[in-house]
């Protein structure tokens, strides 16, 4: 039997169908979009590198995030298990971690300080606050040229 779609409006890839199962809920939100508890993990086909969490309630609002390991390898969250709890983890390596790219005035950073952990098989995401001391604006350039000499 075909699976259901539904048909959302999204900020850079116009209208799509996605099936309802893939949507990830927020129950808490995520900061500034606490009323957005829906939404799907997008992947444009032209760069896998950067995904678009794309709100299901708000076709304007999407964000940008990547996997904090692509561009820093040493990436490891810490965080209170008690903020992890209500994801229904069976163990941390069902967790899939992504940080937003925002733009800033010298260019892109990672918000590496408040990623977002999402449990896939259950669609259950949260944002965390890493109890690590990282940045909330980690110039992306400073990752992309550090990933460049190691591997030069």
């Amino acid at each position: 039997m075909p699976s259901r779609t539904m048909r959302i409006e999204t900020a850079h890839f116009g209208a799509m169908a996605v099936r309802p199962e893939d949507a990830v809920c927020f129950p808490l939100g995520l900061a500034g979009f606490e009323r957005s508890r829906r939404w799907v993990l997008l992947t444009p086909p032209h760069n896998p590198t950067v995904n678009w969490l794309q709100s299901v309630e708000c076709p304007k609002t999407a964000l940008a995030v990547v996997e904090p390991q692509r561009f820093l390898p040493d990436y490891q969250l810490r965080a209170n298990r008690s903020e992890l709890e209500c994801l229904e983890l069976q163990s941390l390596d069902e967790a899939f971690v992504v940080v937003t790219v925002n733009r800033t005035d010298q260019g892109l950073a990672l918000d590496l300080k408040a990623p977002l952990v999402i449990n896939r098989q259950r669609r259950l995401g949260r944002q965390v606050i890493a109890s690590d001391d990282l940045p909330t604006r980690y110039p992306l350039e400073d990752t992309v040229s550090r990933t460049a000499k190691r591997t030069a």
